[in-house]
């Protein structure tokens, strides 16, 4: 039991940052602007980090009110 709870454990973990992975640059261009004075040529590209930790609080709050 405790070898294919790992193995589910592993398979998720990879399957999570595949999709992060995938989806971080799209999303982080689709979220900040273009500034032609920023060396990027883009301004607010930092505003991903808030989206993921929207997300982990939310996944963090999720999971408390089940192991309750």
């Amino acid at each position: 039991a405790a070898s294919a709870t790992s193995s589910l454990a592993l398979s998720l973990n990879w399957i999570t940052n595949f999709i992060v992975g995938v989806g971080f640059l799209p999303l982080r261009d689709w979220l900040s602007s273009p500034d032609p004075n920023a060396p990027s040529g883009r301004s607010g590209e930092g505003r991903i980090f808030y989206y993921f930790a929207a997300v982990f609080g939310l996944c963090c709050l999720t999971f408390a009110r089940f192991y309750r």
